[in-house]
């Protein structure tokens, strides 16, 4: 394995540790107060998401609310119409007529 021949190459040549330059090593405390700040940021965006999320939910409910209000209120009307049809009398006028085309 370590031949004469090979010895002299390896006596001959250097050997050099060190960092890579393309990547900056941090002394243990930057990196926590680093790890610390990016927890602290994605908190403050998680309660921000959640902020939001309540709020799309509440507007939501009540443009659920509104809608079945409104809905309930053209039934109420309809059956008002449908009821005033029957009350007028035989022919019932213009109106009258309006009422059982539409």
């Amino acid at each position: 394995m370590f031949s004469d021949q090979r010895m002299k190459s390896f006596d001959r040549g250097t050997l050099t540790l060190g960092n890579d330059a393309s990547m900056n090593l941090t002394a243990p405390v930057k990196a926590r107060q680093k790890s610390k700040v990016a927890l602290d940021q994605a908190q403050a965006a998680g309660a921000t998401l959640r902020v939001a999320k309540f709020d799309l939910q509440k507007r939501l409910l009540f443009a659920w609310s509104d809608y079945t209000l409104r809905a309930q209120e053209i039934a109420l009307k309809r059956e008002e119409v449908s009821l005033l049809g029957l009350h007028l009398p035989r022919g019932g006028g213009p109106v009258g007529r309006r009422l059982r085309a539409g």
